[in-house]
């Protein structure tokens, strides 16, 4: 059982910097999560069918798979702050350019799948980026606390983002929705714009390919970040079934629209927000393995509810569960790869980590939703559960390599 003490929910709120970095963060991930929902259900109007829904999630995180590396070899020989902002633009660009395609209405399933993928590839250079900027903001008893915040600051946004979301779909358009994301990245990329980083001399520069290669000798030497990277890719890879289905079930089991699908997103957020204040002191009492391993069956439980349930209160529990699962899990992980990290290698752990995340989520996305197209999405949410079950049994390990909490 760990003794760690770390520092409470509340300390590095007690930081300037990071407040402000919290703040815009969550505006940008309201924006996201209105984006989110109004791309799956367009696709819903567009084509309808289990594996072009699911398709759009694949091409939201596929490209993080391709750039996340890069990005952070960037932002650790570079300067990580206007790696962010480089990612941060990217979004807004592409967000702008999606909805005035949509109000145009000259937007079909590839240009929305393309503009998607630009928004991932903006996401890639945005997220491992800043996690590391999180971590220069607060002192280090506070990280821990700090990404959990972060967890929370999008989970926050979950619970009223994708109703939102849903009511700006069904009153007004897609194209309303897209439109507000843009202007959602804009506070976050104010904060990184304002803030006048100091001069950070890092212990390791050079060209980018022995950076690159620097970072996946560490990944590969430590074995704690093996464990995790190992587990997390299964995990990811289960995980990705509940969101990239979601909209099916909204419209055929329930027979509902974009408001509909935005409050089955909502639930899912209020577990996750929920959630993370129950984690971030089971993981200080009794270590990030054991609490990833429960997670994991709860996430299975879940998914198994949710794949055979047309009752709206049954469905609204399991995603609570599912979400709070959610939320410890990658929470946990983000924060054993952080500690586990050397010093200057830090955004390149992170974003190893981002590449197997969303790499495996990616891959789950399209085989979640070719199964559900050629059987039906209970057979499909059913296959991830027990995937993951299987995978289960691996969490084990991660009892002792992350006895440290």
């Amino acid at each position: 059982m760990s003794q760690n003490t770390g520092e409470g929910l509340g300390a590095p709120l007690a930081v300037p910097l990071f407040r402000r970095l919290w703040l815009g963060n969550m505006v940008s991930n309201f924006g996201w999560l209105i984006q989110s929902v109004a791309a799956a259900w367009l696709m819903t109007e567009l084509v309808g069918t289990a594996d072009w829904v699911a398709l759009v999630q694949t091409a939201l995180l596929l490209p993080i798979l391709l750039l996340a590396l890069p990005a952070g070899v960037l932002a650790d020989v570079g300067d990580r702050r206007r790696v962010c902002m480089l990612g941060q633009s990217i979004m807004v660009l592409a967000a702008l350019l999606l909805g005035l395609c949509t109000l145009l209405d000259v937007t079909g399933p590839g240009l929305l799948l393309a503009f998607t993928f630009l928004l991932g590839a903006g996401s890639a250079f945005a997220n491992s980026p800043f996690q590391t900027i999180v971590r220069e903001a607060v002192p280090v008893p506070a990280m821990a606390a700090a990404v959990t915040l972060n967890a929370i600051s999008f989970n926050i946004a979950r619970t009223v983002g994708p109703a939102l979301g849903g009511l700006l779909v069904a009153s007004i358009g897609a194209e309303a929705a897209f439109l507000t994301n843009a202007f959602c990245y804009l506070p976050l990329l104010l904060v990184l714009a304002l803030w006048r980083r100091p001069p950070v001399r890092t212990p390791i520069r050079g060209r980018m390919l022995r950076a690159f290669g620097d970072g996946l000798r560490f990944a590969r030497e430590s074995e704690k970040i093996r464990a995790v990277l190992l587990y997390c890719a299964v995990f990811s890879l289960c995980a990705s079934s509940i969101q990239g289905l979601l909209p099916l079930i909204a419209r055929d089991r329930l027979g509902g629209d974009a408001v509909t699908f935005g409050l089955l997103l909502g639930a899912f957020g209020i577990g996750a927000m929920g959630g993370a204040f129950l984690v971030h002191p089971a993981r200080r009492r009794f270590g990030s393995g054991v609490v990833v391993t429960w997670l994991g069956l709860q996430l299975v439980l879940g998914t198994l509810l949710i794949a055979y349930s047309a009752d709206l209160l049954v469905l609204a529990i399991a995603l609570a569960l599912s979400g709070a699962a959610w939320l410890g899990s990658f929470s946990t992980f983000n924060i054993a790869v952080q500690r586990a990290s050397a010093t200057g290698l830090e955004a390149r752990q992170l974003a190893i980590y981002q590449t197997i995340t969303f790499g495996s989520m990616a891959a789950g996305s399209w085989l979640w939703g070719e199964l559900a197209h050629l059987f039906d999405v209970g057979v499909a949410l059913t296959a991830s559960a027990l995937v993951l079950l299987a995978g289960s049994f691996w969490a084990w390990r991660l009892i002792r390599i992350l006895k440290d909490g």
